[in-house]
This record gives C-alpha cells, structure tokens and sequence, in this order.
C-alpha cells in the first residue's frame, strides 16, 4: 500500500486542487482492481516489484495526471498556429535586417568584417530568440485567456492584403524584384478600383505591433545595436553639447529611458487594439488622442523644466536654422544642442498630427462609415 500511495500523491500534485480527492479516489479503486485481478490470476499477493509493474502499467503520474485535466494541453493551439507563425515570419525578417544593418554600422567602424558578422549573428540570434518568445507568448495569452481577438473572427476582405507576404521565402523575394515594373504596373492599375479604399487598421496594427516590440527590446538592451557606449564622453564621438559639456550620453539616456520606454509600450497597445478591434474607431481615436497628448506633454516638458531646457531653446525659427547651419559648417565636432532642438519640435509636431489624427478617427471617421 505504501507504493500505492505514494503513486497517488505524485499524481495527486499534478492535478488541479478542486479536483484531487475525486480523481485519486478513482484511480486508487482502478489500481486495487487491477491488483486483485493479477492477485486471482497468480493466486498469491503480489511483491513490491509486481505491484510497482502495476503501477508503471498505469502510466507515469505525468501523464495519467494529464488525462484527467480539461484546459488544453498544448501551448499552442491549432486554430493560433497559422497566425502564431506569422508572426514568427514577421519576427525573422526583422532580425535579419536589423543584423544586416548591425553589420553594416560596425563593419564600417571597425573595418573588421569577421568581428562584425560574428557579433551581428550572435546579437541576431538573441534577439531572434526574444521576439519569438514574445510572439509565443501571445498567443499563450490568446488561447489560455480566452482574449477575443475580433480580426479573427469578423475579418473584412480589405483587411487581408497584409497577408500577402506571409507565405514568402526567398524565392519569392527574387521573384518579385525580377517581375517586370511596367507591365505590372500597368496590370495591377486595371485591376485595382478607381477610388481609394482606406488603409486597413488590421495592418496598422500589426506594424505599430512589430516595431515597437523592436524597439523596446532594443531600449531595454535585449537587442544590441550599440555602435558606441552610452557612457561615453560625447567629445570622443566628435559631438559638442555646448553648455552641458559635463554630461555624457548615459544622462540623456537617464532621463528618456522611461518615457521612452512607457510611450513605445502604448504604441504597441494602439496596435494591439487596431488588431483586437478593428472596426472600433472611436476608441482607437480616443489612444491616438492620449499617446499623441502624452507626447506632447513631454515635449514642453523638455522645452521648459528639464535639465537641457535652457540649452535646447531657441527664439525664433531663423535661430534654429542658423544653429543648425554653423552645427554642420564647424563640425567636428558636431553641435548636438541644436540637433535636440530639431527632434525635440519634431516630435511635438508628431504628437499634434497624431492627436488630429485621433480626433478624426473619433468623429469623422464613424459619419463616413455610416
């Protein structure tokens, strides 16, 4: 019996607690039949080591363990397969061409090819690894939570043209570039509609979906692209930061690394919502309003209270051009203040197209519809 209950309680902790009392008394009554029956056929008790057979007939307590439990039993299911390896392909040609560029940048700063292409594939190969778990581990979130992605359930035909290089390799990549560009031109112009069909949110969102992933796993440091330290003394670099000589790049990096981080982060919730609900335009107007306000603020924050404030200002538009004129006459080294100051209104103008954005897809976009 002492064999038999401790087969029991190896079971017993692989299966789910509300559970475990019901299917052990079951088994136990299973074993003990299948004990007795080898007992009559015998005609004697049996040993330890013919009841320990017995119970290797049973099955491992994993496996027995896994007949009686009821949610799936695989990662991955069969209705997110297809989509999972999408993802997977989208995954591979983003790595390879950030390995590609990698190469390039450090081939050029090292002129040492054979380092580069070895760090560039080893770099490559880890962040491959990270995208793929991140892909894997959505579609976990898809099949074990029950997270009802609308798009695919209620798809619409204009949203399927981003499945069209799903199934590409590179034959077919060559294919394409060796088709003739006016002949097909001219064929895909009498097939295509005369009028314009708007561009597919499905599509959007799997591209907001992509780059950010990238571009948080390469913030973070998962994926490296590093041509340079962060902690490096700009002046090494031939960069200038005019009043803020004392600084070096890890400051900056300092004090954008969060905002940074938490606005990628929100694109790549845009994107999931474009992908989740496509045809809910209010609430994708209402993310594109509070991502681009968000950014916005952290512009004039930048402009105003920040540790670079007073260095990055400029009075007029005709200041900053004259800046940016001598930044590039006089360089080395490289003024970076004005180049700041470039980005910095930039990225506020970025913003403000995006909240106008957002207004349009949360009350002109439902009227047109409609």
């Amino acid at each position: 019996m002492d064999l038999i209950n401790q087969y029991l309680r190896a079971v017993a902790a692989l299966l789910p607690r509300a559970q475990r009392d019901d299917i052990t008394a079951e088994l136990r009554d299973i074993i003990l039949s299948r004990i007795e029956t080898r007992e009559a056929q015998l005609a004697h008790r049996l040993s330890d080591n013919e009841i320990e057979e017995e119970l290797r007939a049973v099955g491992h307590p994993i496996l027995v363990a896994t007949r009686y439990r009821e949610e799936p039993q695989h990662l991955i299911g069969p209705s997110i397969y297809p989509y999972w390896m999408f993802g997977v392909k989208i995954a591979i040609a983003i790595q390879a061409t950030t390995v590609l560029v990698a190469l390039i940048l450090r081939t050029l700063k090292s002129q040492d090819f054979d380092y580069a292409l070895g760090h560039a594939l080893s770099q490559g190969l880890t962040g491959l690894v990270s995208l793929v778990g991140v892909a894997t581990i959505a579609a976990w979130l898809i099949e074990r939570r029950k997270i009802h992605v609308s798009y695919l359930y209620h798809w619409r035909v204009r949203d399927l043209s981003v499945l069209e290089y799903a199934g590409w390799n590179l034959t077919d990549l060559f294919d394409h570039f060796r088709q003739e560009r006016v002949p097909r031109a001219a064929a895909v112009s009498e097939a295509r509609p005369h009028h314009p069909h708007p561009r597919s949110p499905v599509g959007n969102g799997i591209f907001m979906i992509a780059v950010g992933t990238v571009f948080i796993l390469w913030w973070v440091g998962v994926i490296h692209l590093d041509i340079f330290d962060r902690a490096t003394d700009p002046r090494k670099l031939g960069v200038d930061l005019g009043p803020l000589g004392g600084m070096n790049l890890s400051n900056l990096d300092h004090m954008l690394f969060w905002p940074v981080l938490i606005y990628s982060a929100a694109v790549i919730g845009r994107g999931a919502l474009m992908l989740i609900y496509p045809a809910a335009t209010w609430l994708r107007g209402l993310a594109g309003i509070l991502i681009g306000a968000a950014m916005l603020a952290f512009c004039v924050w930048i402009w105003t209270a920040s540790p670079i404030a007073s260095a990055i200002q400029v009075d007029s538009v005709a200041e900053l051009v004259l800046k940016l004129k001598l930044a590039f006459r006089n360089s080395p080294p490289l003024a970076l203040m004005p180049i700041l100051t470039l980005c910095l209104g930039c990225a506020a103008f970025a913003a403000v197209i995006q909240i106008v954005q957002g207004l349009w897809e949360m009350l002109i976009l439902p009227r047109q519809k409609d």
